[in-house]
């Protein structure tokens, strides 16, 4: 028996009411929050459980040590946020001011499908820009404060402390990833200025395709959840920049 299973249902429980927008149900009385507080953090959602508990009546919430760890990883998570999110913003203008092409990816846009973006948290900021920009990217970068952590292959990496860490593809997948051929380079669609949306024909097949072949075992589980914002239509670019 699973010595954890009401700690772990009781998460995903709280997960989906804030996803939902629905009211969480009180905890079970077995419940051991300190355990619950390890797994949450293990997979870096304590700072957003930390919202669903504070709509439980005070006498349903954690002691006071677990519930301050709660708070504590709340308040890093809004930090984090605040400081990428600006980040990010003076770099997609600096690159648009000097006609460096350039596409945000993933959990850039991704957060915002979140009740809060503060809730998705991400390692890293990554952005795709034309190959033979790299030299001119480079220079950009490193005007802008960042260390140069690596250089070549599909993408760079820049850093600037203490949180981050921005990586710049000149691909989206290896040029020999049987997966190349379903993406076209992204380019301005007519109105539209230097950073870009990216247009396919199939970017529910594309992701469908690259997410069975890494994780089989999980795509049926995920499939429900994420593939229809991708079906939805194309993603959509940056504008007032």
């Amino acid at each position: 028996m699973d010595s954890l299973l009401a700690e772990r249902n009781y998460l995903i429980h709280m997960l989906a009411s804030l996803v939902n927008a629905a009211p969480p149900a009180n905890p079970p009385e077995n419940l051991n929050w300190a355990r619950l507080y390890e797994i949450a953090a293990y997979h870096h959602l304590s700072n957003m459980l930390c919202y669903g508990i504070e709509k439980l009546e005070p006498q349903w919430r954690p002691e006071q040590a677990t519930m301050e760890k709660f708070q504590r990883d709340r308040k890093f998570a809004l930090a984090k946020e605040a400081a990428q999110h600006f980040t990010l913003e003076q770099v997609l203008r600096t690159l648009e001011k000097h006609r460096i092409f350039c596409l945000p990816l993933k959990g850039y846009l991704i957060k915002y499908l979140y009740p809060r973006p503060d809730m998705r948290l991400m390692a890293d900021l990554d952005i795709l820009f034309k190959d033979e920009q790299t030299e001119e990217v480079k220079e950009l970068m490193l005007g802008m404060g960042f260390t140069l952590k690596h250089f070549g292959a599909n993408h760079d990496v820049y850093v600037k402390e203490p949180f981050i860490n921005i990586e710049m593809h000149r691909r989206l997948v290896a040029r020999d990833s049987p997966y190349s051929g379903y993406l076209k380079r992204p380019g301005p669609e007519p109105g539209l200025k230097r950073v870009v949306s990216i247009s396919t024909a199939y970017p529910g097949r594309i992701f469908i395709s690259i997410f069975s072949s890494i994780w089989p075992n999980t795509l049926a589980k995920a499939a429900p959840a994420f593939v229809p914002y991708w079906i939805s239509g194309s993603m959509k670019s940056i504008t007032g920049l």
